[in-house]
């Protein structure tokens, strides 16, 4: 079918809104991982790096959100 495309229903005004949604509290550090898919994942791995990067932070309060499509293939 292709690409959908939808407005956005956040804007950076609605911060405070999200993370309260999220249940993600006001002064953590939050890193955002957008790989692309399984299939990008299989072809340059970044799992390792982000999550020793992200033990690495000094913050006390952190979130990683990662999102990734489905998992391609026959598995």
């Amino acid at each position: 079918v292709g690409p959908v495309l939808r407005e956005f229903e956040y804007s950076r005004d609605d911060k405070e809104l999200a993370r309260e949604e999220l249940h993600i509290p006001p002064d953590a550090m939050v890193v955002s991982v957008l790989p692309g898919g399984w299939y990008t994942e299989e072809r340059a791995p970044i799992a390792d790096l982000v999550l020793e990067a992200f033990d690495r932070l000094p913050n006390r309060t952190k979130r990683l959100i990662w999102v990734a499509g489905a998992c391609g293939g026959s598995r």
